[in-house]
C-alpha cells in the first residue's frame, strides 16, 4: 500500500526538467582609462614653498592667548613643585 501511495504521489508531481545551462557572456570589452587632465593650482598658491603668509592676530585674540600661557605657566610651576616633592620624598 506504501509504494501505491508513492507511485500516485509521484505521478501527481510535475516531471523535473533540467533547467537550461546559461548561455555564455561575452567576455567584456577592456574599458578605456582617460588620460588624467591637469587640474589648475588654486589662486593663493605662491611658486615660493619657503615663503609663509604671516597673519596678525586679532587684539582679542593675543589677551586670551596670554590667559592661556599664564594658565599653562601656572600649571607647570605645579608640577615642577609636585616633583621636587615627591624626588625629595623617595
Amino acid at each position: 500500500m506504501a509504494e501505491e501511495q508513492k507511485i500516485a504521489l509521484d505521478s501527481e508531481s510535475p516531471a523535473k526538467v533540467p533547467a537550461p545551462a546559461p548561455a555564455e557572456l561575452p567576455a567584456p570589452a577592456p574599458a578605456e582609462i582617460p588620460a588624467p587632465t591637469p587640474t589648475p593650482a588654486p589662486a593663493d598658491v605662491t611658486k615660493d614653498v619657503g615663503e609663509e603668509k604671516i597673519q596678525n592676530p586679532p587684539p582679542e585674540q593675543i589677551s586670551d592667548d596670554s590667559k592661556a600661557l599664564a594658565v599653562v605657566e601656572s600649571y607647570l610651576d605645579w608640577i615642577s613643585q609636585r616633583l621636587n616633592w615627591s624626588l625629595r620624598n623617595d
